[in-house]
């Protein structure tokens, strides 16, 4: 956790932010937050630990902290900040990427005759050992990345060779143009969401730039940071294909009309994202090795536009847990009249209840060509109350049957019979009709408003004098015995 807030904290003096107040960080409130989701045990206490760190935050609201609790209802902010101990940046120590107290250690050895690793340099080299006498053999081999897998997955069978995808250029790439975004299957989830959230795509179209901004913020709550550092985008699509994982990443690039490139012992195959779930299992001779999320064209009419949206429900909204349910819905709409016309429109859903996301194309069918209207929405309701349907067995499935309804409606209600206040831009993602007006002033519709996702909490306990002093906090009578060592103990 501490390494975890330390990294956050470092990167956020290196990010273009405005500088803070005496005292304080670069960093925000949200991220820092977001920075320890996943290390804590909610038993030590999560929100104590939680505004330790958001006091480093120079947009944090000091009345929220739980830490305040005797401070004096009078007294200003500046003498509220004056209590908490200030941050400064260059006291900060300079960590090297290795300890220094490590580099005496003696070498780590692995007995390769007992754990046989490969590491290929380059893609012909990863097939020429695929091809090998050994994998003809029937030797069972691993393709290996972070190997994040285990902790969800645990291994029942032991490997006989290992072989480490990370040193291959043409699985580390990330790369756009006007077709789209290619990323190799090694990439880590943390690069890919990083290259995404960069502001120097200048290039980019917009429709490039919405998608890259929604995945991005989908993405950052999956799993948790230090997951993410090393889980491998392709791994992540690996596990949805063959074991059934419930992965929110196979649910957005099939919202998104992603292809895949897979290299099998035939030779490559360019695959939908949809022939890539459904395919037979990949075996350990097929690698998967490049995705590209395709760019739509805009076209040269200022009616047509892209909305873009990805949804998440989950026992936490920070991460580090999987999802009950998440979507990702795409669609090109125009105005029509006093209305929104839907040209086309892709639902993708995931983790509600299948062993893969699924696109409710009958739901796609019925929308098309279709004005919005709350008689259309009732009945696209109906239709993927009855499309997207949890298999026996599965946990909740009233809940996850009602938050696929109500993703959808959200998704769509805010549009219905607003078409007068739409004029140029993208649709992205408003959720609210006053944001669309208010987002319009510019001639194009901009981002809705942003949502932060903190947790907060206020606790008012009110003690009752009838039995007075029971319920009143008391000093054991021991305790400042025990707690001074003082205190003899015997068996």
């Amino acid at each position: 956790m501490c390494m975890s807030f330390v990294s956050a904290l470092i990167n956020a003096d290196k990010a273009n932010h405005t500088d803070p107040s005496p005292g304080f960080s670069k960093l925000t409130a949200a991220e820092a937050e977001k920075s320890i989701a996943g290390n804590l045990c909610r038993c030590t206490g999560y929100r104590p630990i939680a505004d330790a760190c958001k006091t480093f935050a120079a947009d944090v609201d000091i009345e929220d902290l739980g830490l305040n609790s005797f401070w004096k209802k009078e007294d200003s902010r500046d003498m509220k900040v004056s209590k908490l101990p200030p941050y400064d940046p260059s006291k900060n120590l300079n960590f090297s990427t290795f300890p220094r107290f490590l580099t005496s250690e003696p070498a780590a050895y692995l007995d390769s005759r007992k754990y046989p690793w490969d590491t290929p340099a380059s893609v012909d080299e990863l097939r020429s050992l695929l091809q090998s006498n050994l994998a003809e053999n029937g030797a069972r081999i691993k393709l290996v990345v972070g190997n994040t897998g285990t902790g969800y997955y645990k291994e029942t069978q032991r490997y006989d060779r290992y072989i480490d995808l990370r040193y291959i250029p043409d699985l580390s790439i990330i790369r756009f143009d006007h077709i789209g975004i290619e990323v190799g299957a090694a990439v880590t989830i943390s690069k890919l969401i990083s290259f995404l959230k960069e502001e120097n795509k200048i290039n980019l179209s917009s429709y490039g730039k919405l998608v890259s901004q929604k995945l991005a913020q989908h993405m950052e709550k999956i799993a948790s940071p230090f997951v993410r550092n090393s889980a491998s985008v392709g791994g992540n699509l690996v596990m949805a294909q063959k074991n059934g994982f419930p992965s929110d990443i196979a649910t957005l690039f099939l919202g998104l009309g992603a292809t895949i490139c897979v290299m099998t012992s035939q030779g490559h195959e360019k695959l939908t994202f949809e022939e890539f779930l459904a395919r037979p299992l990949l075996d350990s001779r097929s690698v998967l090795l490049t995705l590209l999320i395709p760019f739509k064209k805009e076209g040269s009419s200022t009616c047509s536009k892209f909305l873009f949206e990805t949804y998440r429900a989950s026992p936490r909204p920070l991460g580090n847990a999987l999802a009950y349910v998440h979507a990702a819905f795409l669609a090109d709409v125009s105005s029509h009249g006093n209305g929104i016309l839907i040209n086309v429109i892709q639902l993708a859903f995931g983790a509600y209840g299948t062993k893969h996301p699924t696109r409710a194309k009958q739901v796609e069918e019925y929308l098309t060509g279709k004005i919005l209207s709350i008689n259309v929405l009732s009945e696209a309701l109906k239709l993927v109350k009855q499309a997207v349907v949890p298999e026996d067995g599965t946990t909740h499935p009233d809940y996850r049957s009602s938050m696929v309804v109500s993703f959808l409606f959200k998704f769509l209600f805010c549009f219905t019979n607003v078409g007068p206040m739409i004029s140029g831009g993208l649709l992205n993602g408003i959720t609210l009709v006053e944001e669309v007006s208010e987002s319009n002033k510019d001639g194009y519709i901009s981002e809705g408003k942003p949502h932060t996702l903190l947790s907060s909490a206020k606790q008012v306990v009110e003690s009752s004098k009838e039995y007075h002093p029971v319920g009143e906090p008391m000093k054991k009578i021991g305790a400042s015995m025990q707690a001074s060592g003082e205190a003899v103990y015997v068996d």
